[in-house]
């Protein structure tokens, strides 16, 4: 009995260590990247760019918000950020942060789409166009559908939710803090809800990997076999895909892997919290990557961040000076 009490508390020491590795490396970063956003935000002002917007917000809800806590091998996910503190529900926060990452894939989608009609001068006539929009306008149903149906049903599902969370908790009592209203139990097979929720995250996977990996592979393809093109539009073409190739990189592995790894766990079940913090962090901060290959191979935000930067050192040098 001693053994297993000694057990359970080492077991408690260790998950408290990660808990508070996680918050720091998920606070720390932001020393680094909220300067880049804010120099780059103003460049995409002067050049009328929306883009990233939707990796910011998805950054500050994990980050301050939600701030989640995975409790595994259970499909747990507890928040402790400041929507906790405020009173709102665990199941909002996640469907919340769902409706995010979805968002986020779409505009991944949009973006790989109009780099394909930019590439392809006679998209119109290829018969690989209808397979890309089928695909692009798929997901963009489904980030419609997504929300509609989890906050249409939310009161019906957090009734639901309660009665699954005392079941867990009758069944392994070893965990108080299944009970806390923010917490959020991702049960595949629970009810009609979840089962349409887990589909439409299921069917936004196959969009995006149907679309960015062959499309990236059809416009290497593309550009090798046209011959029609000037040099100067050569050019623009291979930076454009090694561009697309880059993001291709940064997407898979900061929001397809995770996602891939979050289904896994909810429909098999896994035990490794080191692994799934990770890719919350990846989550996170998957925008940020994307932010600097965004900067090193698109030419006018280069240009832009030098113009702020030689703004910024022309006024501080002239305010210097007359303050002397």
């Amino acid at each position: 009995m001693q053994y297993t009490g000694a057990l359970i508390l080492r077991f408690l020491k260790m998950t408290e260590t990660l808990i508070l590795v996680f918050r720091t490396v998920m606070h720390s970063l932001h020393i680094i990247d909220v300067p880049l956003y804010i120099v780059v935000i103003i460049v995409l002002f002067k050049i009328d760019s929306n883009v990233f917007q939707t990796n910011v917000i998805t950054e500050f809800h994990n980050c301050f918000l939600m701030l989640p806590v995975v409790h595994l091998p259970y499909p747990l996910l507890r928040a402790t950020g400041y929507l906790a503190d405020w009173g709102f529900s665990g199941l909002f926060q996640f469907y919340f942060l769902s409706a995010l990452i979805i968002q986020t894939g779409c505009s991944v989608m949009e973006m790989f789409y109009f780099r394909y009609r930019a590439s392809v001068f006679d998209y119109n006539e290829k018969r690989f166009t209808k397979f890309v929009k089928s695909f692009t306008l798929a997901f963009r149903f489904l980030t419609i559908l997504f929300p509609t149906i989890t906050f249409g049903t939310f009161f019906y599902s957090i009734k639901l939710q309660e009665e699954y969370k005392k079941e867990l908790a009758m069944k392994d009592p070893s965990i108080p803090e299944i009970t806390c209203y923010s917490s959020v139990l991702v049960a595949p097979f629970s009810d009609s809800v979840m089962i349409s929720t887990m589909v439409m995250w299921l069917g936004c996977i196959v969009c995006t990997f149907s679309v960015i990996p062959s499309t990236t592979i059809y416009l290497n393809s593309h550009l090798r076999n046209t011959k029609n093109m000037s040099p100067g539009v050569v050019r623009m073409q291979k930076m454009l895909l090694s561009s697309l190739i880059v993001q291709t990189f940064v997407h898979g592995i900061m929001l397809g892997v995770p996602n891939i790894m979050f289904v896994y766990t909810i429909y098999f079940g896994s035990d490794l919290e080191v692994a799934a913090y990770v890719a919350f962090i990846c989550l996170t901060f998957h925008g940020f990557l994307s932010t600097i290959a965004m900067i090193i191979f698109t030419k006018p935000i280069q240009n832009g961040i030098l113009e702020v930067f030689r703004c910024s050192v022309a006024k501080f040098l002239s305010f210097h000076r007359s303050g002397s």
